[in-house]
């Protein structure tokens, strides 16, 4: 009888301790269709407000960068200065886009843009087509290659990046074998001064070029112009307080077809559009649909210039036109000062 009632509660201890339910409820670990919608929702909340921060810093190295290359440019300047004692030569016109047998004087058909490249590390781009006669296909074929080198320093990085764009006129340039169909673009523009003008096209051969008889545009109040030669004594309003050279407006529409007319040619070109600014038109920011001829810059608040003793400043788009006008001129008696600007 013991045994047996043994038996008995061996088995319903065996059973309540190895038996298992039926039904167990188990404890959720995971999210819910709701809790994963409120934290995708948080990360695209977070993201919205960091991406302006992040804009914001990406544009910061951007624009510092810019100021470093318009500073080695300005260096470029100041070393041609004190090489040639004159500032880099307008060239003849934009029918015209250097050449390496011409010396940096009045010769000199190229553009600053050309002429500047020996002082910037770029003496294999000026040499090209060195030595040979200047009418020959074989020289004429070297300086469309040039015209198709690219030269990083002048790209804005902010604006477009530094590659080849379309060329489309076919008839020029005069010294190059024709048509080049494509070209590096500049961003940066000279200062020719405070007067209204426009860039010519130059003599159409280069005998007219080369003759004492030619009579070359005048009245630019500028650095630099059209078969220029300019020593830095004659800015008598201050190399600190006179434009050199700094960056351009452009129409933002047409930043890669090389349309508008302050935009259609290349670095390398003489007396041009797109190399060179006046100070009659106020700086803008790139706008849609608008072509300035001014002053300007992509970057949102202001622009870049060099000053004639190499140092940058970063003006308003805001800038007192009187005092903007006046920068410009290198020798009007108004010393304008940037100030509080």
């Amino acid at each position: 009888m013991c045994g047996r009632i043994w038996r008995c509660q061996l088995r319903s201890t065996l059973r309540s301790k190895f038996a298992k339910p039926i039904f167990q409820r188990v404890d959720p670990s995971g999210f819910t269709l709701v809790e994963l919608l409120v934290v995708i929702a948080i990360i695209g909340v977070l993201v919205a407000l960091l991406l302006p921060a992040v804009q914001a810093a990406r544009e910061a190295a951007r624009r510092s960068q810019c100021q470093n290359q318009l500073k080695q440019i300005a260096l470029g300047f100041l070393l041609h200065e004190s090489t040639h004692k004159h500032l880099p030569t307008g060239g003849w016109g934009w029918r015209w886009w250097g050449d390496p047998d011409r010396g940096f004087g009045k010769r000199q058909h190229g553009g600053w843009g050309y002429n500047v490249l020996p002082y910037i590390e770029e003496q294999a781009a000026y040499d090209l087509g060195k030595g040979l006669v200047e009418t020959t296909p074989e020289k004429k074929l070297l300086i469309t290659q040039r015209c198709q080198s690219l030269v990083g320093l002048f790209n804005c990085p902010s604006r477009r990046p530094a590659q080849l764009y379309p060329f489309s006129f076919t008839n020029y340039p005069l010294n190059a074998k024709t048509p080049i169909g494509q070209t590096t673009k500049c961003d940066y523009a000279v200062n020719v001064g405070d007067a209204v003008g426009e860039a010519k096209s130059g003599p159409g051969t280069l005998a007219q070029g080369d003759s004492p008889l030619t009579i070359w545009p005048k009245g630019f109040t500028g650095v630099v112009f059209q078969h220029s030669d300019l020593k830095v004594s004659a800015i008598t309003d201050g190399a600190t307080y006179t434009y050199m050279v700094g960056e351009k407006n452009l129409n933002a529409d047409h930043y890669s077809d090389g349309w508008p007319r302050d935009d259609d040619d290349g670095l390398f070109v003489g007396f041009d559009n797109d190399t060179c600014r006046m100070t009659v038109l106020a700086p803008k920011q790139d706008t849609p649909g608008l072509e300035w001829f001014s002053y300007g810059s992509v970057h949102p608040g202001g622009f870049h210039i060099a000053m004639c003793d190499g140092s940058i400043q970063a003006l308003s788009y805001d800038l007192d036109a009187v005092i903007h006008r006046r920068l410009g001129n290198r020798a009007d008696g108004e010393t304008a000062s940037l100030t509080g600007n």
